[in-house]
């Protein structure tokens, strides 16, 4: 009778352990750990800037900055450059939370989320590109303006924040 108790309380012991697992179960016996969320809404905050010269990503406190260089040959009438290279400006750059909080700021105080999708010259014709997205607590927005001479200027909000972009240090 003591031997049942003894090998019933060792039996307790390791099931409670986790070194013994019910057969029921359709696998080893694992623990489950949460990732953690990141409690600073600064390390949330992302932003993307393309032109058809300038990318911009602001991410993790970080920013990345890459220059578009399209180079023309002097006998090229056309439009389309002969090659194109690019120029780190700024690569994982640790941005203070000073700049993050006027980004921030800037982002709703110009109403960037309640601006249209797109602005400028409609799809088909030719225009430049210029894109801004901002990423922040799981809200996205993308706001695109197709730069044609022939079809107005920015939304203000949008070349508020644009500028600030471009001139990030």
């Amino acid at each position: 009778m003591r031997n049942i108790k003894a090998f019933l309380l060792v039996l307790s012991l390791l099931a409670t352990t986790g070194f013994y697992s019910c057969k029921t179960t359709s696998g080893p016996a694992t623990s489950q750990t949460k990732t953690a969320v990141p409690t600073d809404p600064l390390q949330l905050l992302k932003v993307n800037y393309n032109s058809p010269w300038l990318g911009i990503t602001v991410a993790d406190k970080k920013i990345t900055k890459v220059k578009t260089l399209n180079h023309f040959k002097e006998s090229n009438f056309s439009s389309t450059p002969d090659s194109v290279s690019t120029e780190m400006l700024m690569d994982g750059v640790a941005l203070s939370d000073s700049i993050l909080n006027v980004l921030n700021k800037l982002i709703d105080e110009k109403k960037f989320w309640e601006l249209e999708d797109n602005y400028g010259a409609p799809e088909g014709l030719r225009f430049y590109p210029y894109t801004i997205s901002v990423e922040r607590n799981e809200k996205i927005k993308t706001v695109t303006f197709r730069s044609n001479p022939s079809y107005g200027l920015a939304p203000s909000g949008f070349t508020a924040i644009q500028k600030f972009l471009e001139e990030m240090k």
